[in-house]
């Protein structure tokens, strides 16, 4: 083995140090800390698990920078538990292979309820571990989302970056491992991204989007109601929305964005497409008024119709509140929507003999509490 080949290895190290080492996004120095070769040892830098003695909500809290290892010693601290576990992240990020290691670590669990307090911050590597969190309930071990976003914290995302010593200068051999490493931690996001058990991902195409499109100098935060329905994150009931027309419309319309994954890639704009206008499968405005209807066989039922379907059929759009009871115990006290979509073809007869018709068996989507109010509103706003 040749001098000049393992000189190549040893700055490849190096370099490979910089690519999983701290992408905080916010803070540059850590940045050229590890760019400058001075590599700090990862007990110093790696992030804090404890069990939370100040906090009731939390059972444990995770702080500080994420480095290498930190998933192994989460597995370990925090065991499966039949009553699970909430984990209240503080952290500015780190190593965003580490990321995707606690992502996996958190969502294969299945017993890890993830949430941000007001005040405090996840951002970067740190998002991705927030986004595994999620919990197996019931004798079917039924997989739902579990990620809670307290109004005040911060949840963020960004690009992955590649950092490196200006210093130095770097051998074609070198560039080109440094850039293997870097697509395999693309691939490794995409990988989790494709995860799927009972319709919940951790990572859907709104949040992969949102990710690889967002440079790593920058920060793209969930700090939106809308922005919160597409991520699939929760927010803490506070008082009950006063559930108007308009804001039954806002359930429907984040409704049919979720129903299908290339509105969710729209991200933002994907709001934009509606309007208190629908059309019928003939292509006429149904003005708003005439989009409307109560269910008054079934109490709390609503229905709005004037939705595009697919060959220019119409989508009717049917909404029921679900109770409290209905949810799992470690999450917060809210209610939410079940909503259920049905594309029907040319309506010429009476709207309200038509719904004798709707199929009950239709797949429900469960649309959160929040989603009724304004998709621009500022989630700091939401009256508390």
């Amino acid at each position: 083995m040749s001098a000049n080949y393992l000189e190549v290895v040893v700055r490849f190290r190096k370099l490979m140090d910089v690519i999983t080492g701290c992408f905080t996004g916010a803070n540059l120095v850590a940045f050229s800390i590890v760019a400058t070769g001075v590599i700090i040892g990862s007990q110093l830098w790696a992030a804090t698990i404890s069990q939370s003695n100040s906090d009731p909500d939390c059972d444990y809290i995770l702080s500080g920078t994420i480095e290498e290892g930190d998933a192994q010693r989460l597995m370990e601290i925090i065991l499966p538990s039949s009553f699970g576990s909430v984990l209240c992240l503080n952290s500015d990020g780190g190593s965003f292979l580490e990321g995707i290691r606690l992502f996996r670590a958190v969502w294969e669990s299945g017993t890890i309820v993830t949430r941000v307090r007001p005040h405090t911050e996840c951002i970067s590597a740190c998002a991705l571990a927030f986004l595994g969190g999620s919990r197996e309930v019931g004798t079917g071990f039924i997989r739902s989302s579990a990620r809670i976003l307290d109004p005040g914290g911060q949840v963020g995302f960004h690009a992955p970056a590649l950092i490196a010593p200006t210093t130095e200068d770097y051998s074609h051999l070198e560039i080109q491992m440094a850039y293997e490493i870097a697509i395999r931690s693309v691939s490794d996001l995409y990988s989790v991204s494709q995860i799927e058990q009972n319709g919940t991902r951790g990572i859907n195409p709104f949040i992969m989007q949102s990710i690889l499109q967002t440079p790593p100098s920058e920060l793209y935060y969930i700090n939106t109601i809308g922005r919160a329905s597409l991520s699939g994150i929760q927010i803490p009931f506070g008082a009950t929305p006063e559930i108007t027309w308009r804001g039954l419309m806002n359930v429907c319309n984040t409704a049919v964005i979720l129903s299908d994954r290339r509105n969710l890639q729209l991200g933002d704009a994907a709001f934009n497409r509606f309007n208190q206008t629908g059309v019928d499968g003939w292509g006429r405005d149904l003005p708003f008024r005439d989009r409307l209807f109560q269910d008054t066989s079934e109490n709390g039922t609503y229905v709005i119709r004037g939705y595009p379907g697919v060959h220019n059929n119409e989508m009717i759009c049917r909404v029921r509140f679900i109770s409290r009871d209905e949810f799992d115990p470690l999450l917060p006290d809210f209610v939410s929507f079940s909503v259920q979509l049905w594309v029907v073809g040319f309506l010429d007869e009476d709207f309200e003999e038509i719904l004798d018709d709707f199929p009950t068996s239709l797949p429900s989507l469960r649309v959160p509490w929040y989603s009724a109010l304004d998709p621009s509103l500022d989630i700091d706003e939401i009256n508390r």
